[in-house]
């Protein structure tokens, strides 16, 4: 079926009107820009008003009421919005067709009119746009499209349910058995994963073994850091990658090192790009923008997205003057935010308090200015360490909370440093006294439920 553009324009005009299920999928992408007459804007508006009142199509005898009260309107205005509304459009039987057709409609709009823009930004007529806005103006252009998705149905998507459960390419491997058996597979998209640990405990050396793991597997990895140098990070990525102690690397010759690095480079596609922010300058905004830049620049889409580390990023949304517990919270959900936007696991970490600095048995209390971050976080995690274990090069992962198993399975964990080489890695075999903690934390869980059965 064939469809000029004034057609399709008065065609979108009357099914908003006269088709509920129409005006329900197309009219929250409608922007009234798309419309370049005058008179097809201000229709459009009192559609777009009723509808967001009242929550259903206005008829257009109750358009020509509300267009009637305006005063902004002159008279060949006003006489064209008349014959708008009392003009006869042919019915188009299927509704998908027309929501097709208006998608399409849409797109093409709103790319003719972010190049319009671009020319007035240009030109120097549009003096309030930056001219570094300009890829985002266009890239958002061009990626207009309708979203289709209205939800999980329970029912009828029970099939892709089961898809999604047993889809292992929907989880990325950390390369560490333990942490990926507790994350039921790897770390899950749209996720928020945090570590709990006091400095110099291993925050730090535990993303960068997990991002050296993932490049390992060709996959891409971002890691933003307002702590150390671009340069220090991508040390310790050496150090693990090329199996290189610092020392190691403060004195080996360049063509040693090219060849090392070239040895590593023809192991694996994966990509590192490391970002450095001065502490407590950049919050999720300056994360997405760089985001956006590096795919429209590098072509680079990151599977996983490191920030080293929480506490002193700083906040897009808390209010000025707001205290520590009401920012750290704000900038753990912003993260969580960015993860869910760009559909990619971000991880990060934070700081035990004073109380938890020297504890051996951290808990989520223990967590530095704000307990919004483990009530934000999808799972949370904590590294300890004593004197006895750092000589054996061994640290203690905690499980304090973990929205895909049970975080009494494997609670306590010890798991094998190498601070030499940046890597954290799996032990073959647990003490009995690991043991001995799982199981009572396993046992203390029952003798809640059985005290608040005898309670109830």
């Amino acid at each position: 079926m064939a469809i000029d553009n004034n057609e399709l324009r008065k065609a979108i005009l009357h099914n908003l009107m006269l088709s509920d299920e129409y005006c329900q999928k197309t009219l929250p992408f409608i922007d009234v820009e798309y419309f370049t007459e005058r008179s097809e804007r201000v229709v459009f508006e009192e559609i777009r008003k009723y509808f967001t009142k009242y929550n259903t199509p206005p008829k257009p005898a109750a358009v020509r009421i509300e267009v009637e009260s305006r005063s902004d309107l002159t008279e060949p205005i006003y006489n064209s919005i008349k014959g708008l509304l009392s003009q006869e459009v042919s019915v188009i039987p299927k509704v998908q067709f027309l929501v097709d057709k208006t998608e399409q409609w849409c797109q093409e709009r709103a790319i003719v009119n972010a190049v319009y823009k671009a020319v007035n930004v240009i030109g120097g007529e549009d003096k309030k746009t930056p001219m570094s806005a300009l890829p985002d103006l266009l890239s958002k252009a061009i990626a207009t499209t309708f979203d289709k998705s209205i939800g999980h149905d329970y029912i009828d998507d029970a099939e892709a349910r089961w898809e999604f459960y047993n889809n292992k390419e929907a989880k990325l491997s950390t390369g560490v058995d333990h942490i990926d058996y507790i994350l039921r597979g790897g770390i899950p998209n749209k996720t928020l994963g945090v570590i709990l640990a006091g400095t110099g405990v291993g925050k730090s050396l535990t993303m960068c073994s997990i991002a050296s793991n993932i490049i390992n597997n060709n996959f891409n990895v971002l890691y933003i850091t307002l702590e150390m140098s671009e340069e220090k990070i991508a040390q310790r990525v050496d150090q693990n990658l090329m199996n290189l102690s610092p020392e190691e690397l403060d004195v080996i010759g360049r063509d040693a090192f090219i060849n090392r690095f070239e040895s590593v480079k023809l192991k694996t596609k994966g990509k590192l790009v490391v970002k450095e922010y001065p502490t407590k300058s950049a919050h999720s905004g300056h994360f997405k923008a760089l985001l956006k830049e590096l795919q429209q620049k590098r072509n680079f889409y990151p599977d996983l997205i490191c920030v080293d580390y929480l506490n002193i990023c700083s906040s897009m949304n808390a209010p000025k003057n707001s205290n520590s517990y009401t920012e750290i919270k704000s900038i753990a959900e912003e993260l969580r935010g960015l993860a869910m936007e760009f559909n990619v696991p971000v991880l990060t970490a934070t700081q035990t308090n004073r109380q938890g600095f020297d504890d051996a048995d951290v808990t989520m209390t223990s967590v530095s200015e704000s307990f919004g971050v483990p009530m934000t976080a999808d799972y949370f995690f904590a590294l300890t360490t004593t004197d006895k274990l750092k000589e054996m090069n061994i640290i203690k992962l905690t499980q304090l909370k973990n929205r895909y198993s049970d975080p009494n399975d494997r609670k306590n964990w010890l798991m094998g440093v190498d601070y030499t080489h940046m890597k954290m890695f799996d032990l073959q075999h647990q003490p009995d006294q690991i043991h001995e903690q799982n199981k009572a934390a396993s046992e203390n869980r029952t003798d809640t439920a059985d005290a608040i059965a005898k309670w109830i």
